[in-house]
């Protein structure tokens, strides 16, 4: 697998908008050091050195960027800030899991309880799972 180096942006240089939904060019703003789409309507600064591409404002939680490869854009992993609400509902879904099993384990039902309660478990730990993957994408 060929692993593309980051090169450093040219502020003065049009590039294509890392926005997947339009096909936006990003140019200079005049008077700033941000640049602009000309379809999705974001804003963009250079930061890290000239090496990361940062979007500003918009109503996305997370801080996304990426860096120029030579012939598009990657995401830069490390970057995009964590949502503040991770832990607790990380905890939060661990506490329910083993509720669950304690649950089924003290109750003196029959195994096929605690079975179920397992798969119950696995399930929520894979939804879970698939979030944070999810999440990672973007």
């Amino acid at each position: 697998m060929h692993i593309s180096k980051a090169q450093k942006i040219d502020q003065q240089q049009s590039y294509p908008c890392p926005c997947p939904r339009k096909r936006g060019t990003l140019q200079p703003i005049t008077l700033t050091d941000a640049l602009g789409c000309d379809r999705c309507s974001l804003i963009f600064v250079v930061e890290e050195g000239g090496y990361s591409l940062v979007q500003l404002g918009g109503i996305d939680p997370y801080r996304r960027a990426w860096q120029w490869v030579g012939s598009k854009w990657q995401p830069s992993r490390g970057s995009t800030a964590k949502h503040p609400l991770d832990p607790p509902v990380s905890m939060m879904l661990a506490s329910m899991a083993l509720l669950v099993i304690l649950l089924a384990i003290n109750s003196g039902s029959p195994p096929s309880l605690l079975v179920v309660s397992i798969l119950l478990t696995l399930l929520i730990l894979i939804t879970w799972w698939v979030l944070v993957l999810r999440r990672r994408d973007f």
